[in-house]
């Protein structure tokens, strides 16, 4: 019983922190990044899935899933 994928929709959300938050290796956080993806199949099932940043290298994840699954400008 295999069913391909019909959709594929990323988002990037940024996220602000209440305060900025320092550490001694990444510095300053003043947000955080979340990726969320959510898959739809034929059959109309779906799922939804989230990773995140400490607020860079958000927009290469989103760019990663969008090429992959042929969602993006490179599909």
């Amino acid at each position: 019983m295999n069913t391909l994928i019909k959709h594929v929709q990323t988002r990037l959300f940024k996220v602000p922190l209440a305060e900025i938050l320092v550490d001694a290796k990444h510095g300053d956080h003043s947000h955080f990044e979340l990726i969320t993806t959510t898959i739809t199949l034929e059959n109309g099932a779906t799922g939804t899935g989230y990773t995140y940043t400490g607020g860079k290298g958000g927009y290469a994840i989103k760019a990663m899933i969008d090429h992959d699954f042929g969602s993006g400008p490179c599909r």
